[in-house]
């Protein structure tokens, strides 16, 4: 019985979407178009930095909700996450962002990525990270987290779109007292 009425139910949506398509052929193209502004590439569309923002990360693993509080510091704490944001000036759509993340020391625990999304140089000093996400409401970022063996000292992030720098972040990661 249940199963049915699922039927039913599938059918009566699928033949009221087409009927609706068949009546109204400008909102099914105005919807197409809308889909292919949305996901158009960042390189067609002008993009302009409103905020830039680096700080730590927390997420309350009640709720699931996450704090963002800047600064330029970083506890050497296994665990501390840590990272950037940025938001793009009325912009929502595809983009394609390139992180390059130097250190003052090798890393002990960097890696390159099996999907190619991050590489890392020769001396383990530079990491490379590249992605692309959609937003909806401007914000792009990434976050990163303390592990054993990662060195002190000064870091730098530049994030670029497109070969245009938008954002860099200098920060301290110092020992736990």
């Amino acid at each position: 019985m249940r199963f049915k009425a699922y039927t039913t139910i599938v059918v009566l949506a699928g033949s009221l979407s087409v009927t609706a398509c068949e009546q109204v052929p400008t909102q099914w193209n105005q919807a197409q178009q809308q889909i292919q502004q949305i996901t158009k590439p960042a390189s067609d569309k002008k993009i302009a930095v409103e905020k830039t923002e680096f700080g730590i990360v927390k997420v309350n693993p009640a709720d699931y909700t996450v704090s963002f509080t800047p600064t330029n510091k970083v506890l050497l704490k296994e665990g501390t996450a840590y990272g950037w944001r940025i938001q793009l000036k009325d912009y929502q759509g595809q983009v394609t962002w390139r992180e390059v993340y130097r250190l003052p020391k090798a890393a002990k625990t960097w890696k390159n990525n099996e999907k190619a999304e991050f590489s890392t140089s020769a001396d383990n000093i530079e990491g490379v990270t590249r992605r692309t996400v959609y937003t909806g409401n401007g914000v792009i970022g990434n976050t990163w987290t303390v592990l054993p063996g990662d060195p002190t000292g000064k870091h730098t992030i530049e994030v670029s779109i497109d070969n245009r720098p938008v954002g860099k972040f200098e920060f301290d990661v110092v020992a736990a007292k």
